[in-house]
């Protein structure tokens, strides 16, 4: 703000309050004094540049505070999350590992299918095609037997 080419412990607060950051007195006066390496109570531009990243780091922590998050719940949230992903792969290749092989797992999958879907129609109604599918499978033994 002077344009001496430092930036002071006051200008330094007001930089960090423009950027969204909140600390208490000491909190300010601790981050001042990472970012002044040279220790002589002014921050040049250098140790700014280098200094960025510290802020950087504190502006995510007091947004990701203020939203109601902290690191630790964080890695809760991405372990979790991961787990459900790994639960679901497994749940969809264990399915498509079941149609490929003709295994008896497979065979209870399968046999799963007309129990669930006759669970749509009410007692005594036939399926359209019922007839067709009579038919076709009467057609299939007749063509076995006279192959025989």
């Amino acid at each position: 703000k002077d344009d001496s080419g430092f930036i002071s412990y006051w200008e330094f607060t007001d930089l960090c309050r423009s950027m969204g950051l909140n600390m208490s007195r000491d909190r300010f006066i601790q981050l001042f004094s990472l970012c002044d390496t040279s220790k002589d109570n002014q921050i040049t531009f250098e140790e700014f540049e280098n200094s960025l990243e510290i802020l950087k780091e504190e502006l995510t922590n007091e947004t990701l505070g203020q939203m109601g998050f902290s690191s630790s719940r964080l890695v809760k949230v991405f372990l979790i999350s991961l787990f459900v992903l790994l639960l679901l792969l497994m749940f969809v290749f264990t399915g498509i590992a079941a149609f490929r092989t003709g295994s008896a797992f497979s065979s209870v999958i399968t046999s799963m299918f007309p129990i669930t879907s006759g669970g749509v129609l009410s007692k005594g109604e036939k399926e359209p095609g019922d007839e067709d599918v009579k038919d076709g499978a009467d057609g299939t033994v007749t063509s076995l037997k006279s192959s025989d």
